[in-house]
């Protein structure tokens, strides 16, 4: 079984415009499980949650995903 964790951030500031020097903060994190069944099946599942916090109205968000998945290679 192989884990991993990751985490991202970024800022990002207006130039020009009505929202000139205000700043985009976005965070985001995850996480994964990955399981080998045979040599040539695996299966992960993992968790991300996202997050932008933003000067305009109506730009903010944060959302949750989660995936199952099954793999073959040959």
């Amino acid at each position: 079984m192989l884990g991993t964790l990751i985490g991202r951030w970024q800022h990002a500031v207006y130039n020009q415009g009505a929202y000139n020097s205000d700043a985009n903060e976005y965070y985001s994190l995850g996480v994964n499980l990955s399981y080998t069944l045979t040599p040539h099946w695996s299966a992960e599942a993992g968790y991300n949650f996202d997050d932008l916090q933003s000067p305009v109205p109506g730009n903010e968000y944060n959302r949750n995903r989660v995936y199952l998945g099954v793999s073959a290679a040959y």
